[in-house]
């Protein structure tokens, strides 16, 4: 987008129809199989099974409210405006090629792990990559130099690719099969809020600490939610391997708090 404004600000939103209107076309002739979907009466206990599930099962409730703290205080994008202008002192086009940063790191990552996958000691990487997270976020807000800049945002994608890769198999292969439509929704609830809220987090911090001690602050916090973490949930540091069945077998109903009443079929 930013490239795009060199040439003109109608050709940035042209561009981003264009591809709006290639994306509708493709999804067009896709056809859904009805009879895959479950037979169950819409009642409001069967709406709010996923929210029980999440809430019931250690590993899930860890690993969706992790992500959840996370992002919510460890957000800079808020902030990238300032920083390009006041701090980087970079054009338009300087500050697309910032925003678009985290999902290039998160698309070579993502790549990357599709040639060397995580096969052993998923929950520690997980934690890790979160703290390196906190760690590229210090150097980002820290940095008044473009090039570290975009090195220290291109780093936080990917470590949080890595991060949430584990998070979204984990959740998603421990769920059973009729309830994981609605895990994930109650997932994806708590993954899109915590970005609006992080937002909102940035903005009032920036303008009580000033904008780079609050960014400071943004990564020190998702460091020591990493670590809590780590204390807080230890099932966490038990996920091994990614195989569904040894998910299963690890965190399958076993995996219950306490005064768990949520029963699930086989």
């Amino acid at each position: 987008g930013g490239l795009l404004l060199i040439i003109g600000i109608p050709v940035a939103y042209a561009v981003a129809v264009g591809l709006s209107v290639i994306a509708v076309t493709m999804l067009l002739p896709l056809r859904l199989n009805t009879q895959i979907y479950s037979k169950e009466p819409i009642t409001i206990p069967n709406l709010l099974a996923g929210l029980r599930f999440v809430f019931t099962r250690k590993v899930v409730l860890g690993l969706v409210s992790l992500d959840f703290f996370v992002v919510l205080v460890g957000g800079v994008r808020a902030l990238l405006p300032i920083f390009a202008t006041d701090i980087l002192q970079t054009d338009q086009a300087g500050f697309g090629i910032l925003k678009s940063a985290e999902t290039v790191g998160s698309l070579a990552c993502f790549l990357l792990l599709t040639h060397l996958p995580i096969r052993r000691r998923a929950g520690d990487k997980m934690l890790i990559t979160v703290v390196l997270y906190g760690c590229g976020i210090i150097v980002f807000g820290l940095s008044t130099n473009f090039a570290l800049s975009y090195a220290a945002l291109f780093f936080m994608g990917a470590t949080d690719a890595i991060s949430m890769f584990i998070r979204q198999n984990v959740v998603l292969l421990v769920s059973p099969d009729d309830l994981r439509g609605r895990i994930n929704a109650v997932n994806s609830v708590f993954t899109s809020s915590s970005g609006q809220i992080g937002e909102f987090e940035s903005g009032v911090t920036a303008a009580i600490f000033n904008t780079v001690p609050a960014v400071i602050i943004g990564g020190v916090g998702s460091i020591v939610i990493a670590l809590s973490y780590a204390k807080l949930f230890p099932a966490l540091r038990s996920i091994d391997s990614l195989d569904p069945d040894d998910l299963v077998r690890r965190f399958g109903d076993q995996d219950v708090l306490p005064d768990a009443t949520l029963q699930t079929d086989k």
